[in-house]
């Protein structure tokens, strides 16, 4: 077409610009970068460089997903609360509903360190209440095995009068993923998994609303991951559960729309974005060599979680610039979820100025930015 030809004369154009202002100098060494993932970023990109695979027809919603899972924001306020105690975590909690956030993640029931954690049902009463936990979802750290936290947040909604039914979040377990943390298999792997399949079979009768598959991927790059390597990581994890709970009679469909994914989130602004993208193609590719439906890649949520390698301790607020470009890149890259620390956290101060920060920083992506707006605001970039 006549607009092709006039690209490929202006590429033409700017590339003898460019050999003559580099003045002899090789155009690979100074002008292309070449990223950790082994990817050659070049200066210049133009929908000439658009793969023809990729239909301008595609539409966000759609399977293979490349413009991501929804047309909508639906993106959740994520914040841990560290409290020395159940009474502290509930006036905290119940603080930071009242001002933005919209999801309740409580600590794991074995957190390490001082930390307080719901490990009984007394705690756990005391964390949420005057909770409503029929209007927020809520998030509960498993570990391995789902069981122990299962029971006692199943008992606490009895106690409350709260059908499981209306019950939405997660309480989800990854044992591949804290067997590779931990550097060892905390149990029998078989009886990890019989007990991941049969709470996620009974969640899938009894309360659709709660996840219970956990994949953390972000223990791949807070060891040193990039971000090829953490996708990686977390498809073998996800083709892994999806062979074990076929064996165990449960159907992919199911463990899908149960399974909740977490990526880390590092300071390269365009690859986490990408990564993000990426995620999505990559699970219908995999659904397909399956012979899974490549449309039920649509049931699973993504959380991302601003990383804490790269933050520092010796000048705090410099964090606030680090969390806000990074969950910028996972907004944009289409996360149901994001989980942001305080700016202090590298100093484990954990101080209520941080926690308001980090929580208002949700407000302004959402609310002030506009970034809500557009369907999908990356599908524009050939970049």
């Amino acid at each position: 077409s006549t607009s092709t030809a006039s690209l490929e004369s202006a590429l033409t154009a700017w590339r003898a610009q460019i050999e003559t202002d580099l003045k002899g100098a090789d155009f690979n060494k100074r002008l292309v970068t070449r990223t950790l993932e082994g990817i050659a970023l070049q200066p210049l990109y133009t929908r000439a460089d658009l793969p023809s695979s990729v239909s301008m027809a595609e539409k966000p919603g759609e399977a293979p997903f490349r413009r991501g899972w929804t047309t909508q924001w639906t993106c959740r306020r994520l914040q841990s609360i560290h409290r020395p105690d159940a009474a502290a975590f509930n006036k905290a909690l119940r603080d930071a509903l009242m001002n933005g956030q919209d999801a309740v993640v409580l600590p794991r029931l074995d957190a390490p360190g001082p930390a307080w954690s719901p490990s009984q049902l007394d705690d756990l009463t005391t964390a949420l209440a005057d909770v409503e936990m029929m209007a927020v979802p809520v998030h509960l750290g498993t570990g391995a095995d789902p069981l122990p936290a299962a029971a006692l947040y199943l008992a606490h909604a009895k106690t409350r009068g709260i059908a499981a039914d209306k019950l939405s979040g997660s309480v989800a377990a990854d044992p591949i993923g804290e067997t590779a943390r931990i550097g060892r298999a905390p149990a029998d792997d078989a009886a990890l998994l019989d007990n991941l399949a049969g709470w996620t079979r009974w969640c899938a009768t009894h309360a659709a609303g709660v996840r219970t598959v956990g994949i953390d991927a972000s223990i791949w790059s807070a060891a040193g991951a990039n971000a090829v390597q953490e996708l990686g990581f977390a498809l073998a994890t996800l083709a892994e559960y999806l062979r074990e709970f076929e064996g165990r009679e449960l159907a992919s469909l199911t463990v899908l729309q149960h399974t909740l994914v977490t990526f880390g989130v590092g300071p390269k602004f365009f690859t986490e974005l990408s990564k993000f993208r990426a995620w999505r193609v990559l699970v219908s590719k995999l659904l397909a060599g399956m012979e899974i439906d490549p449309a039920a890649a649509k049931g699973m949520a993504v959380h991302a979680k601003v990383g804490s390698w790269n933050k520092t301790q010796l000048d705090a607020h410099a964090n606030m610039l680090r969390s806000t470009t990074e969950s910028l890149s996972a907004v944009l890259g289409g996360v149901d979820g994001l989980q942001v620390p305080s700016f202090d956290e590298a100093l484990n101060q954990h101080s209520v100025m941080g926690e308001r920060i980090a929580r208002n920083l949700h407000a302004i992506l959402s609310e002030e930015f506009g970034f809500s707006n557009p369907q999908d605001a990356g599908g524009g970039s050939w970049y």
